[in-house]
């Protein structure tokens, strides 16, 4: 069977093409919009009417909360529509060019580990996100005075009267749509940097091997550079398409874990234990809306960086002149100096002597690459100071 790199997101694009957060950009939107503007749009706005009209602060800390989480959806399904052009064709790139195909059991075995990982940490996420929704709404039937899981606003009067059970089938509806359509855009826009950061470890593990095997070095180092400037262009569209929304997202969750907590003070948990617990709940998973998209965005620079160090660990020293010759003009665009947070994984003392060794190996000839030395190209600036002492 063919192996494809996206079929791991296949069940995530599903569920947000079923709720109208991805669309075919070769169609106009009616699907998104009769889904997005009586539901998403709607609530979203009805909860900033009833923080804007709460009569004192507590009132307003009970939808405030909920009301920042929404709009940080509004962002993401806006982004997710301004640019699904893009994001077609970042999928499209994954799934037919051959750059993307892995090259050997080892690559698909740390491939498929990976993302079993991430599937973990998707369920984990996504069932603790909807635990909240279950536990607030279960808890309405055993309320003396009946009030609304995820208050919005309301004509007076309406909430105690016949017909609160109406708005409170909407406000189900309502959050367990945006609930769902929430926390998997989530993980879509985390798995766009995962596949990158998987990506950058497979140009790592094929540069440690060049010049151990038998293959052509200059034709699979040209394939790797292809490969890497690829992905750095992937990387920009994904950082255009994911900016906002993270950003947004951060700021936001921040506030919301704030007014979480002091809402969670004035809860007593022997009184209502299921609204303590979902509100307790519901601080988790905005801790983790923070933290994923920065973990995920830690990930791929690190897997970037470490493209530097795989260049050091293959066997240029058994290459032949050419082959050096190549590496030497090629290698640089695989794997610049490294940012100087990074600089202290090469130790400064070390690398004089890895410059000696590469220079007698090529017979004491000195490629020069724009004008700049290879011994200066391929060492990290701080070495470079050791270097001309």
């Amino acid at each position: 069977m063919q192996f494809s790199s996206t079929e791991n997101s296949r069940l995530i694009i599903y569920i947000l093409s079923k709720c109208g957060v991805l669309r075919d950009p070769a169609k106009i939107l009616p699907l998104n919009i009769m889904l997005h503007v009586p539901i998403t749009f709607t609530l979203t706005t009805l909860m900033w009417l009833k923080v804007i009209f709460s009569s004192n602060f507590n009132d307003a800390t009970d939808v405030i909360y909920i009301a920042f989480t929404e709009t940080t959806f509004v962002i993401k399904v806006l982004s997710a529509w301004r640019f699904a052009r893009l994001l077609q064709f970042i999928f499209l790139e994954w799934q037919t060019n051959n750059l993307f195909s892995l090259k050997s059991a080892n690559e698909h075995l740390i491939w498929n580990g990976q993302f079993k990982t991430f599937k973990i940490i998707a369920f984990v996420y996504i069932s603790c996100s909807l635990s909240v929704l279950i536990l607030s709404f279960v808890s309405v039937p055993y309320m003396e005075t009946y009030r609304l899981p995820f208050a919005y606003w309301t004509p007076a009067g309406w909430e105690q009267s016949s017909y609160f059970w109406y708005i409170c089938f909407y406000d189900f509806i309502g959050m367990a749509f945006t609930c769902i359509s929430n926390c998997t855009v989530d993980m879509y826009f985390c798995y766009l940097l995962k596949h990158i950061a998987v990506c950058f470890r497979m140009i790592s593990m094929r540069l440690v091997k060049l010049g151990y095997t038998s293959e052509d070095v200059t034709k699979n180092l040209k394939e790797i550079i292809t490969f890497h400037s690829k992905l750095k262009s992937m990387s920009r569209h994904c950082e255009k398409i994911i900016s906002y929304p993270i950003l947004g997202q951060i700021l936001f969750s921040s506030v919301v874990l704030c007014f979480s907590i002091y809402r969670l003070q004035a809860i007593s948990f022997i009184e209502t234990p299921l609204d303590f617990l979902s509100v307790f709940q519901y601080m988790w998973v905005m801790a983790a809306q923070i933290y994923l998209p920065c973990h995920y965005c830690n990930e791929l620079t690190l897997q970037s960086a470490a493209l530097h160090t795989a260049v050091y660990n293959c066997n240029w020293i058994d290459m032949t002149a050419a082959e050096h010759a190549c590496f030497a003009n090629l290698a640089p665009h695989v794997a610049p100096d490294p940012e100087p947070a990074l600089e202290a994984t090469i130790s400064t003392t070390d690398v004089p002597g890895e410059v000696a060794t590469f220079k007698d190996s090529c017979d004491g000839e000195r490629t020069q690459i724009g004008g700049t030395s290879l011994t200066t190209d391929l060492v990290p600036s701080t070495a470079k100071h050791t270097l001309k002492t």
